[in-house]
């Protein structure tokens, strides 16, 4: 590659980091529904086309936007698999989870809480691999800490699953009604604290020995 290639690369990556910071923050100020290619092509001080020459169009972007978000969860996940004790591991993974929300919530909003375009082929890849899939990573960790075989059985994805909602319904609770006063609400790391109790206590305590 030539100096004025590399150069032209170079600058077309920073072009589209511009972008996608940008494009966050109108999700910030206007949320999914308010957020439009025109908006972000303004705000970044661009035409329209230019921010179209790097994504077809609004989904593609909050695609790439949710790709870039679930690689770095799953990469925090995946650094807790050499824990030996599949106990401790499967607990400081359902923190790095909820501490995910808490301290990105408009990315996990998108994550989590709002439809998305069919993943591609290059988000499909990442299935079932507990070094990049961070639901794998958690489903291998519950199996290990229940002392059964990681086999996708139906009970061990129910148990996954079930774990995956305990805590996203206090972390979606923390960021959509924290500030409802109705309630008397109790510090989220309380909350999350006992819900991990209250979900590990009832799905390891006929955890196999053998």
């Amino acid at each position: 590659m030539s100096l004025s290639q590399q150069r032209r690369a170079a600058e077309r990556t920073a072009l589209e980091h511009t972008i996608m910071q940008a494009a966050r923050q109108l999700l910030v100020e206007h949320g999914v529904e308010g957020m439009t290619l025109r908006k972000l092509a303004a705000a970044i001080g661009y035409a329209p086309a230019t921010v179209y020459s790097y994504f077809a169009d609004k989904d593609a972007l909050l695609y790439r936007l949710v790709l870039d978000d679930f690689s770095a969860l799953s990469a925090e996940m995946a650094d807790l698999l050499p824990m030996a004790d599949p106990v401790a591991r499967l607990r400081e993974m359902l923190w790095v989870y909820a501490r995910f929300g808490l301290h990105h919530p408009h990315a996990y909003q998108l994550m989590f809480m709002h439809p998305l375009p069919v993943p591609s082929q290059q988000f499909a890849e990442r299935k079932d691999n507990p070094g990049r899939d961070g639901y794998a990573a958690l489903r291998l960790a519950l199996a290990e800490a229940q002392g059964i075989p990681a086999d996708a059985t139906p009970a061990l994805e129910l148990a996954t699953q079930s774990l995956w909602a305990g805590i996203h319904g206090v972390v979606s609770l923390e960021l959509a009604l924290r500030h409802d006063d109705w309630v008397t609400w109790q510090a989220v790391e309380a909350r999350i604290g006992q819900m991990i109790d209250l979900l590990l206590n009832g799905l390891l305590s006929s955890r196999s020995t053998s």
